[in-house]
């Protein structure tokens, strides 16, 4: 098991940036490697939301199934992957003022190893993680500012 923080700043009230957030499925507007996102259980910001996803780490598509654990609405949200993986990741999202009319978001994840291989090689995918997050915060960054608060669900 590993954990990692990524953070940004978006020049964006928390209200929008928490909005967009609600609804996992506009991560396909800023991650990479998402091969397939939608929901399947529940509304935008809820409590034991599902949604159905793929992803494409490393070449290979696999399934990583998540739930929403937790909304704290303005300040956090929580996820589990409930699809059995060698790798599966729980994260949290934090939403808190960086000045007026910006946001800071933090992701804390914490990912779950199993398998000897896969553990030899935590080192190397915290490393790929969090620049991969890096990269897709900034996207995340000059998507919203962009969109300039009309964009919640595009």
């Amino acid at each position: 098991m590993f954990e990692f923080v990524a953070s940004t700043v978006v020049k964006r009230p928390i209200g929008e940036v928490f909005a967009f957030f609600a609804d996992a499925e506009n991560d396909r507007r800023w991650r990479s490697g998402i091969v397939e996102l939608r929901r399947v259980k529940g509304g935008p910001g809820e409590v034991g939301a599902r949604y159905r996803q793929q992803v494409n780490p490393m070449g290979k598509t696999v399934d990583a199934d998540i739930e929403i654990t937790t909304v704290d609405p303005g300040r956090r949200i929580g996820w589990t992957t409930t699809t059995r993986n060698a790798v599966r990741p729980d994260g949290e999202y934090r939403f808190e003022e960086a000045g007026p009319g910006a946001t800071r978001v933090t992701l804390t994840m914490t990912v779950h190893v199993e398998g000897m291989a896969m553990k030899l090689l935590q080192p190397v995918m915290r490393s790929g993680m969090q620049k991969g997050f890096a990269a897709d915060f900034e996207k995340l960054r000059l998507h919203l500012e962009a969109a300039g608060g009309t964009d919640r669900t595009a």
